[in-house]
């Protein structure tokens, strides 16, 4: 944590107040007409929101047309995302070579892992193919980290086992260590934290994340304004703000920048599972690229909410194993998808039967899809609190 918490309170509660009210950065401007040009080839679901980010990006709007014009067809969705839900100083500022870079280096480390073609395209979108976590300055790292780690996690068989090798190897690697003052400033990108040597919880975490997406694990950042624990108490405990990683593997697990420890098993975690639904600065935010109507809390800037959230407080709660059965097919194994609050929180392809560690106490839904799409079914579960619960899906 590398603030003083009680000097950002006064913001802290005028950032948490808007956030009550739902209060988000909206940005109007003329759109012009969607069915022209290249926004015939998009997507329904992008045409408008790209024709909205291109009539506010000014002179940039040429490399921003140049980068989707040569995107190749597989790769526009996600150009069309990026460009869609770019906050409004990069839709001025990022050129055609920079996005292009990334898109193409994120497409094609989707192929090069083992567990690439499991991770369901939404999540792919959001969590793989972004080319910033917060607010930080905008590097073009992608081609480096993945050149000095891939080698790293070559015979990793999981996301979760690349992400936990990236984060015992990078930080001795690129000689980067946690200090709360000696960093230049805590939403460090990349470059800045090798060159000064020293992170905060925050830069730390951009950095993590940058590394797992560059080698194609989906990773973002997490973290609460203020923990609900009283400072100093007789645990250990501290209160402040914290921010630390969230990783795709089948599901969303946590871990923090640059501690050695499993999935899911942190020092936090009893500070995690205290979080405070009901208060904005006391819930757990998760980074997200595309629009929420919710946005990230960056205490060293609460004025700033161009960076979008999910808030994933419930999933701090203590979880339980659950199985999943599921009905008998024919056609191959059922492509599985389990929502929470309209947020992807598991996904995988099972033939009878489906893992899961899952809070309880929870409304989910689970969506069921045949192979070849024909198949279709949603079911809602709620999950009790026992740590052991099967659910027969008919």
């Amino acid at each position: 944590m590398g603030f003083q918490w009680q000097l950002l309170l006064p913001s802290l509660l005028s950032w948490a107040s808007a956030a009550a009210l739902g209060i988000s950065c909206t940005c109007t401007a003329a759109i012009p007409d969607p069915g022209s040009g290249i926004l015939k080839l998009l997507s329904h679901e992008y045409q408008k929101p790209v024709a909205a980010a291109l009539a506010n990006a000014g002179p940039n709007k040429s490399q921003l047309l140049k980068t989707l014009q040569d995107s190749p067809a597989e790769a526009r969705e996600g150009m069309a995302l990026l460009i869609a839900n770019m906050p409004g100083s990069d839709l001025h500022a990022l050129d055609s070579g920079f996005l292009a870079s990334n898109v193409r280096l994120a497409y094609q480390v989707r192929e090069e892992v083992p567990w690439g073609k499991d991770i369901p395209p939404e999540i792919f979108l959001n969590d793989v193919l972004p080319y910033a976590c917060l607010n930080e300055r905008r590097d073009d790292w992608r081609q480096d980290l993945h050149d000095r780690f891939s080698p790293r996690v070559r015979d990793c068989k999981t996301p979760g086992e690349a992400a936990l090798c990236l984060n015992e190897a990078i930080f001795q690697a690129l000689k980067v260590r946690y200090h709360p003052t000696l960093r230049p400033k805590p939403n460090q990108s990349p470059a800045e934290s090798m060159a000064a040597g020293y992170a905060s919880c925050s830069g730390l975490s951009i950095l993590l994340v940058d590394a797992c997406r560059a080698v194609g694990v989906p990773a973002r950042t997490a973290g609460i304004p203020a923990w609900t624990v009283p400072k100093g108490d007789a645990n250990g405990n501290h209160a402040g703000n914290h921010t630390w990683v969230e990783v795709w593997d089948r599901q969303w697990h946590y871990l923090g920048a640059s501690e050695v420890s499993k999935l899911d098993h942190t020092w936090f975690s009893g500070n995690a599972g205290n979080a405070d639904p009901t208060q904005p600065a006391h819930r757990i935010y998760a980074s997200s690229f595309r629009k929420t109507g919710l946005s990230f809390p960056m205490v060293w800037d609460l004025a700033d909410n161009s960076v979008n959230a999910f808030d994933v407080t419930a999933f701090y709660k203590p979880r339980s194993h659950v199985r999943l059965d599921l009905p008998q097919s024919s056609l191959g194994p059922w492509l599985l998808t389990i929502t929470l609050a309209d947020q992807i929180v598991a996904a995988e392809a099972a033939a009878s039967t489906a893992e899961f560690s899952l809070p309880g106490g929870e409304q989910y839904q689970v969506s069921l899809q045949s192979p070849d799409g024909y198949r279709r079914s949603k079911h809602r579960i709620v999950l009790t609190a026992d740590p052991d619960q099967v659910v027969r899906l008919k």
